[in-house]
């Protein structure tokens, strides 16, 4: 039997026993990219050894952008090393072969990329072929074709087209639930600067209205979820900056919730009062910065975030 040297270049993410064998730097000045080349033993064939050659990113790339994201690009090959024997052709036949490793790439929860190899057996010649290759949690490339092939374009194209003035209001209005949340970070901020206070007064009865009890919070994240971002029917731009606006709002609670663990000598040290000022001014900047965008009836494109919220966005389609 033999064993082509065998390998198709593709994208992906993973989950299977391998071991490093090695580790090369690729570009780069001071932090510098990398080449992980791995080995995997295949489970149904024995004598085969599948070498998996993965890119690695330097610090500086994921401080760029997409800190959380790796590349998904690989390469494989396979080896002959020891006598090969099939355990059961019947296994490893038909043409969709079988997976031989998987592995997730990076922690972003809404791309979900996995690096895989399949195996597939070309049973007529006699040969193994390895391939390498990428799956991703539905990107809009996908979302759009699904939806031409079921006849629903021209309903996703009046979805996205450009956003009237009342879905631009109604867009920057969503941001009020951030705003909100981040309001009581802000307490040296209104002291030291007291024409900051109108950002405090904006919200108007909605905060209280918000913190009436224990689960309003809650209720509103759902209704925010599953009634807009949920939502298909409604137009892309809304639904785009309601996701947005839940996702600044989990990372101002982040903040908070951040505050309440701190231990008591800090809790009242001017260290905590920095650290408000800091938290405050991130989340604030970044909340008036999608509102005016959204009144311009643009994206808003914030780092870490935005992409993540198109993919969410997307997937609902």
């Amino acid at each position: 039997m033999s064993v082509a040297a065998l390998a198709s270049v593709a994208l992906a993410s993973s989950a299977g026993a391998s071991t490093k064998i090695g580790e090369f730097t690729a570009s780069g000045f001071l932090f510098k990219d990398s080449v992980e080349i791995v080995t995997v033993e295949d489970p149904e064939v024995e004598g085969v050894t599948v070498y998996i050659s993965d890119f690695k990113r330097s610090l500086t790339d994921k401080l760029k952008k997409n800190f959380f994201s790796e590349p998904s690009q690989a390469s494989v090959t396979c080896a002959a090393t020891g006598p090969l024997r099939i355990k059961d052709v019947n296994k490893i036949s038909g043409s969709e072969g079988g997976e031989v490793f998987s592995e997730q790439k990076g922690l972003n929860l809404f791309q979900n990329k996995t690096l895989r190899v399949r195996r597939v057996y070309d049973q007529k010649h006699n040969t193994l072929v390895y391939t390498a290759y990428a799956t991703r949690f539905q990107n809009s490339i996908n979302i759009q074709t699904r939806a031409a092939d079921s006849g629903a374009a021209a309903e996703l194209k009046g979805n996205r087209g450009p956003p009237s003035a009342l879905v631009r209001v109604a867009s920057a209005f969503l941001y009020i639930v951030p705003w909100i949340d981040v309001l009581g970070l802000g307490r040296e901020i209104y002291h030291f600067f007291p024409t900051s206070l109108w950002l405090y007064l904006l919200p108007g009865p909605l905060a209280p209205l918000y913190y009436s009890g224990q689960f309003v919070p809650l209720i509103v994240f759902f209704l925010l979820f599953l009634a807009i971002v949920k939502n298909n029917k409604l137009h892309h731009f809304v639904r785009f900056n309601c996701m947005q606006g839940v996702m600044l709002d989990i990372v101002s609670m982040l903040f908070t919730l951040l505050r309440a663990y701190v231990p008591a000598e800090f809790r009242w040290s001017l260290l905590m009062d920095f650290y408000d000022m800091f938290s405050w001014n991130i989340c604030m900047c970044t909340i008036v910065y999608c509102v005016f965008f959204a009144l311009a009836g643009k994206y808003a494109d914030v780092p870490f975030i935005s992409e993540s919220v198109y993919l969410q966005v997307d997937a609902s389609l």
